[in-house]
């Protein structure tokens, strides 16, 4: 049901070369810019960015190495875990049958729901307010002061935290009636939470060969311990996209 969502508000719309040629240069002036909501249109597609808040560096010429490639992809399944507010599942949408679109923050989650809505995909995006881990239960998302995309459930900055749904991948496709055989792909963008969220689809990776593209941080203390795991279920690293303070790494089964 998608009832008491409400209706979208569109203050504002410019031309997507307009808005970056303001903010390239210094993303902690984004804020500032953005007071108003914008809409941009991003491949054709839609996209609502919230005032004062990160949206729009998130929305354009984000991770170009990474879309380049996830547009290259097509299949049946495109699982988006850390989601933020639709960017990759909206993106892929023409390219896969179902989008599984995960993510924490309900407010984030508000605006995927609304950037979903805005470009009809209810027939191919479903999505889920929870976070993926390697137990079902309750669990902390600490809060970040440095945008709505770096909540994490395993670093604590010191600025509150929210209680949210957290579930195992598996439990998920379980209950979605999801054959791990049809899952294509998978991006994973959660914080440093990656090794976390590995464990919890232990079916998907035994049963089934998705493409993996994982976010890890350099100085991530689970990164060695990401990757053995990955190497037991028979995936190999092929790529290194985006390389920065978190790098994007793609993974493919042998």
């Amino acid at each position: 049901s998608i009832s008491g969502i409400g209706k979208l508000k569109f203050a504002a719309t410019a031309p997507i070369l307009f808005v970056y040629n303001k903010i390239k240069g210094k993303r902690d002036n984004i804020k500032n810019i953005t007071r108003f909501d914008l809409t941009v249109k991003v491949y054709g597609h839609k996209f609502e960015c919230r005032k004062n808040t990160l949206d729009i560096s998130y929305i354009i010429n984000f991770e170009p190495e990474t879309t380049e490639f996830l547009l290259n992809k097509k299949g049946k399944i495109f699982i988006d875990v850390g989601a933020h507010i639709g960017r990759y599942s909206i993106l892929l949408s023409k390219n896969f049958e179902k989008i599984i679109s995960i993510e924490a923050d309900p407010y984030n989650y508000s605006q995927l729901i609304r950037n979903t809505r805005l470009n009809s995909l209810w027939n191919k995006v479903i999505p889920l307010n929870i976070a993926l881990t390697n137990n079902d239960g309750i669990l902390k998302l600490n809060l970040s002061e440095e945008g709505d995309g770096t909540h994490s459930i395993v670093v604590n900055y010191g600025k509150g935290s929210i209680e949210v749904l957290g579930l195992k991948l598996d439990t998920v496709i379980d209950l979605l009636g999801i054959d791990p055989k049809d899952i294509d792909v998978i991006k994973i963008d959660v914080e440093g939470a990656e090794y976390f969220v590995l464990q919890g689809m232990k079916k998907a990776l035994k049963d089934g060969k998705p493409v993996l593209v994982i976010e890890i941080w350099e100085d991530s203390k689970y990164k060695e311990k990401t990757i053995e795991l990955l190497k037991k279920y028979g995936y190999k690293m092929i790529k290194e996209l985006d390389k920065g303070y978190a790098t994007n790494y793609i993974f493919v089964k042998e």
